[in-house]
């Protein structure tokens, strides 16, 4: 299966499941396991990932041993197309954690992807409020990785609810910093301007 995988071999694929009926909800019934899912999105196999999708729409929320979903493998290997037809296939993925409870939201804005950032957004607007395992936001993330345009992208978003706007600013992570800590640490001076202005 994973050499189908590897392969992008969509007839070898339904071969394996001519053999054994139940090769693909053998691997299911794993906890942590690399499926083909998973083999697909690393390499960027687009149309073999969307037929898995299809045949086990569960494996789209399995967690490979090293705590990764196959929509963060896609982005981390650069693959944005792919996310964005995880996406579409299953919207509840925007806010599908990863180790360190890190969320596409949390990736777009470390990497700058602001067409996913908008993507993730539109699908999913509650996702601002996701937070990781050390209590981070995605403005977090964008002060923290310097990608100021998706730091004011994020802004200019949130700038429609003044409320939310403060939370999210507000917002500290485990050792008590918010993203101007964070901005003041990296004397990112373009980051706390935006942060105390006061017409956000």
């Amino acid at each position: 299966m994973e050499n189908a995988a590897q392969q992008k071999n969509i007839d070898t694929l339904y071969n394996l499941i001519e053999q054994n009926p139940r090769v693909l909800e053998e691997i299911d019934l794993i906890p942590f396991v690399e499926t083909p899912l998973h083999v697909a999105a690393r390499a960027g196999h687009l149309q073999f990932a969307n037929e898995i999708m299809i045949l086990k729409p569960s494996f789209s929320w399995k967690f490979n041993p090293q705590g990764l979903r196959p929509i963060h493998l896609a982005l981390e290997h650069g693959h944005v197309t792919m996310v964005f037809h995880f996406i579409e296939m299953d919207k509840e993925l925007v806010r599908a954690q990863m180790r360190g409870g890190l969320t596409l939201l949390h990736l777009a804005s470390q990497f700058g992807y602001i067409n996913l950032l908008t993507a993730v957004l539109e699908a999913c607007p509650d996702s601002i409020d996701d937070l990781t395992a050390t209590n981070e936001t995605a403005l977090h993330f964008a002060v923290k990785y310097q990608k100021f345009e998706a730091f004011e992208f994020l802004l200019r978003w949130l700038t429609t609810n003044p409320v939310e706007l403060q939370n999210i600013l507000n917002q500290t992570d485990v050792e008590g910093n918010t993203t101007l800590h964070i901005a003041a640490t990296k004397n990112d001076t373009k980051v706390s301007f935006k942060s105390l202005s006061p017409s956000l």
